[in-house]
């Protein structure tokens, strides 16, 4: 009897420690079909290091070979578990907590653990030269950083205060193995890791893996043959073996592959789409029109410009809205968009949960005469031949920038220069490539140009509407860059401006969803009356894509690559 208690015992033990060790797999309720594979456009990424790959194209290979602790819900905000279990904010708002799922493995077939997590955060993310745009994102708005704790499986992160855009921050981070990267981050060269001559040294957690890699050609990505999540009938997702992601320098030259059969999946331009349309049915592909995108795209005036006399237009408040009166968006919607696309009133999108509707009271509907109304308000006038003068007599003329590769702003510009030489503003246009002109834009030195900015959290928009943001383009704060020609003496704060900063440090620490719905419903008021920079239109979200393609839930206000989630596509 003594000796089958025993045995009894021992098995029971035995069969827990089976529990305790069986892996946190995810099972995901979809139920595709294994094999196949999808080709979607791209660019050459800058990095495969999540910390410094921030580019467009960086950012479209690593969403489809990077996990992170959450994943977003169908408004774009962090909400479902994914290399956590589980998942809780403390009753004071400090303190956000993860439960890490246990017996995974990395692509290399290497073990998950919670070090790793800790890892990533302590060692990269709160450091500040470790990334890219430093840890700023990570800090509460007292300017502290978190103390990171873990208990078993469990990590937690507590701040001074309430964090609200902790989830996020923490949240959507990607995470990255220890065992592959220590060793750079003791050596000093974490910022070179990964980069694009190391593919092969890449280890994730996402459904894909760089299988090779083909420098302004290709990069093929692989089934991750270790990923965690499972479908309802327990395959091991993803169902696709091969995404390949072929290099395009314009879009051009995407719908050309697109119509040729080379891409599976385009977002085509708003001009491309009705081409797209017409084709469709003898193509065989699904063509689908979606919300505005979750951008801000505008129009600024550069308040620093070395120019004392233009500088002295650009912060006038009757200026900035003149142009805005005078640029004839509904005629923009009408040519440069083809119908399908919407106007802007402010900095965050009318498909987001923050929009406040009262910023359409501030239309700027298209005016000549309220444009001409409102020179007159700030001091302008005209002179015999038409010529738009400033009270000193000195005639209005300035440059517009625009990016070369982007249709729709030089479509913009273009029709706003003819609008504005009709008021007797000379308003002349240049193009530059995309890096010149990013360039010219954290330089300070422009006059006027075009820009898009956005996020599905407006709270992330601080770097852009802070005066101290580092993409605080149009009025640069003297401490951005001490060896410009930026002062204390000639830096321009108006009593507006002050009340931004002010909502958006204080919109940290507010965690409840209507308390900050207020608080961006001021500062969506604000800068739609003031008008730092002129809100134009944007385009609806477009796509079009092979017909035997089957997918999950879309990914909220997905502009690049794929609008799905990669685990949960599939083809007939």
């Amino acid at each position: 009897m003594k000796r089958v208690l025993i045995l009894v015992s021992m098995l029971t033990i035995l069969f827990v420690a089976g529990l305790a060790s069986e892996p946190d797999y995810f099972i995901v309720d979809c139920n595709g079909k294994p094999g196949g594979s999808l080709s979607i456009d791209g660019t050459d990424p800058l990095s495969l290091n999540p910390a410094f790959g921030m580019d467009g194209g960086s950012a479209i290979t690593l969403d489809l070979i990077t996990e992170s602790l959450l994943d977003e819900n169908e408004f774009g905000f962090p909400e479902h578990p994914a290399l956590c279990k589980d998942w809780w904010i403390s009753e004071d708002g400090c303190t956000l907590s993860f439960v890490i799922r246990e017996g995974l493995q990395w692509s290399d077939g290497q073990p998950f653990t919670i070090e790793d997590v800790r890892w990533t955060f302590e060692e990269i993310y709160l450091v500040a030269e470790m990334t890219l745009f430093g840890n700023s994102n990570f800090m509460s708005s007292a300017g502290d950083l978190p103390l990171v704790e873990v208990e078993g499986n469990t990590i937690s992160f507590t701040w001074s205060e309430p964090n609200a855009l902790a989830p996020r921050t923490i949240g959507l981070t990607p995470i990255l193995p220890k065992h592959c990267l220590e060793k750079n981050v003791t050596e000093g060269t974490f910022s070179t890791a990964w980069n694009i001559g190391e593919f092969e040294k890449v280890v994730v957690m996402g459904p894909f893996v760089v299988g090779k890699y083909y420098q302004g050609d290709m990069i093929v990505l692989e089934r991750n043959p270790y990923y965690w999540r499972f479908d309802s009938s327990g395959f091991r997702l993803p169902y696709l073996d091969k995404i390949f992601i072929t290099v395009s320098t314009n879009m051009e030259q995407v719908l050309i592959r697109f119509e040729a059969g080379e891409l599976d999946i385009i977002n085509p331009t708003a001009d491309q789409f009705p081409r797209i349309l017409s084709m469709a049915e003898e193509k065989g592909w699904k063509a689908v029109t979606g919300q505005p995108r979750p951008l801000s795209e505008f129009l600024m005036f550069n308040f620093n410009v070395p120019d004392p006399v233009k500088s002295e237009w650009f912060r006038n408040e009757h200026f900035r809205k003149a142009i805005a009166y005078a640029m004839d968006r509904k005629s923009v919607l009408d040519t440069v968009y083809c119908g399908l696309g919407v106007i802007l009133h402010g900095p965050v999108s009318s498909s987001s949960i923050y929009y406040d509707p009262q910023v359409e009271e501030f239309s700027y509907d298209f005016s000549p005469t309220r444009a001409k109304l409102e020179l007159k308000r700030g001091g302008f006038d005209w002179r015999s031949d038409g010529t738009c003068i400033d009270e000193y007599g000195n005639p209005v003329s300035f440059q517009i920038l625009t990016c070369s590769w982007n249709s729709q702003w030089i479509g913009i510009v273009t029709i706003l220069s003819d609008q504005l030489s009709k008021i007797g503003i000379n308003a002349t246009t240049a193009f530059m490539d995309w890096d010149s002109f990013v360039t010219r834009a954290y330089l300070g030195t422009f006059d006027s140009m075009t820009m898009g900015e956005g996020s599905t959290e407006p709270g992330l928009l601080e770097t852009v509407y802070h005066s101290k943001g580092t993409s605080h383009y149009w009025n640069f704060h003297p401490d951005y860059n001490p060896s410009d020609h930026i002062t204390e003496e000639t830096y321009f704060y108006p009593d507006w401006q002050k009340r931004i900063d002010e909502i958006l440090e204080a919109q940290k620490s507010v965690i409840e969803l209507d308390e900050r719905c207020e608080l961006f419903s001021e500062f969506q008021l604000l800068l739609a009356e003031h008008m730092p920079s002129i809100f134009m239109t944007t385009q609806l979200l477009l796509y079009a894509y092979d017909s035997d393609i089957h997918h999950g839930p879309w990914i909220y206000g997905a502009m690049l690559g794929m609008p799905w989630r990669p685990w949960d596509v599939w083809r007939d």
